[in-house]
């Protein structure tokens, strides 16, 4: 989720991430086994990153009709004990960051302005409409709720906001640019493969724009 005068990112293309625990998987054998026992954070070798991959939950991809769901896999970006951090590995879907056209700033009294990440409709979409199609009951019960910390934007000095509760949430730049989850330390995501990513059918059904160029086709930048 590249950002610019965003709180959590530019946020029409979702990369989304979430914590996951397999200490309560039950009845998600293999993916109990995934989270808490067979994977590793990203390793680094002569420049190019691997991450571990696990499948969790599901949403529509190669249907455009959005009719067919799949299989989501996510990527490991850090394992602590039983819990592991996961960035979907395709960019699934595009959602406006907020579905009326505001500023992007905290609450101001004159202007009755609230349209910081705690407050966009895009946070709502991810923890509601999202979260109940990707995922069944047995899989919410896995998925650890995460204190988003909503820091200033450093690079445009747009103010941050309050810190959020999420189940579901986009990276934030320090996260973007971290090279223990595997990312390169680059905020320009058109300078870096580690933040790109295959487009989903269905996302550039959506109106995610994807290359077709042959060295990264069906890539986009998120």
């Amino acid at each position: 989720m590249k950002r610019f005068a965003f709180k959590r990112g530019l946020a029409v293309i979702l990369a989304v991430a979430m914590l996951m625990t397999g200490m309560n998987l039950t009845g998600i054998g293999q993916v109990k086994t995934q989270a808490a026992v067979n994977v590793s954070n990203p390793r680094w070798s002569n420049g190019t990153v691997t991450w571990d991959l696990v499948e969790f939950g599901s949403y529509p991809q190669s249907d455009t009709t959005g009719t067919t769901k799949e299989p989501i896999q996510w990527r490991v970006l850090s394992v602590d004990g039983n819990d592991a951090f996961l960035l979907a590995d395709k960019i699934l879907d595009c959602q406006p960051y907020n579905e009326t056209d505001s500023n992007v700033t905290s609450y101001d009294d004159e202007t009755d302005t609230n349209e910081t990440w705690s407050s966009c409709t895009l946070r709502t979409w991810l923890n509601e409409t999202f979260y109940n199609t990707a995922f069944s009951s047995a899989e919410k019960g896995a998925i650890n709720t995460t204190n988003v910390v909503n820091d200033d934007y450093p690079y445009y000095g747009t103010e941050g906001d309050d810190n959020t509760t999420d189940n579901v949430f986009l990276l934030s730049i320090d996260e973007v640019v971290n090279t223990d989850y595997g990312f390169e330390n680059t905020n320009s995501s058109f300078e870096s493969e580690t933040r790109e990513a295959q487009v989903t059918p269905y996302a550039n059904a959506q109106g995610v724009f994807w290359s077709t160029s042959e060295d990264d086709y069906h890539n986009g930048c998120w």
